[in-house]
């Protein structure tokens, strides 16, 4: 299962543009993560930060809201940073891995600039 999210994951990178400083150190904090088990960090698609999670049941948008503050801590979201350059997505890892969309798979976003809750 890992294995599979990690080959998308390396292939989306490959595909994306170059990433910052800040972004690799706020990648890595966040994989440091406990809950995490996965990331798809894309800097040219409308959803930046996709992180899987196993599903416990809930809405996941405090954990995105921790997720931002993250982002803030490394520089990532500043006070230049427009509405949506910077979404986080927490998706249930296990679908995903199953080849569920991350859309799908969602279990909570959120913009970090506005802190606005998204949907799915």
């Amino acid at each position: 299962m890992k294995t599979l999210i990690f080959i998308f994951a390396t292939l989306a990178t490959l595909l994306s543009l170059p990433v910052s400083a800040n972004d690799a150190s706020a990648e890595a904090a966040i994989r440091n993560e406990p809950k995490v088990k996965d990331i798809l960090h894309q800097l040219n698609a409308a959803v930046k930060w996709q992180v899987g999670v196993l599903d416990d049941g809930s809405k996941r948008w405090g954990y995105a809201f921790y997720l931002c503050d993250v982002l803030r801590e490394h520089g990532v979201v500043t006070k230049k940073t427009k509405p949506s350059e910077q979404i986080v997505r927490i998706v249930d890892i296990v679908k995903v891995s199953r080849g569920v969309g991350f859309r799908d798979a969602s279990l909570g976003a959120v913009d970090c600039v506005t802190y606005d809750k998204l949907m799915p």
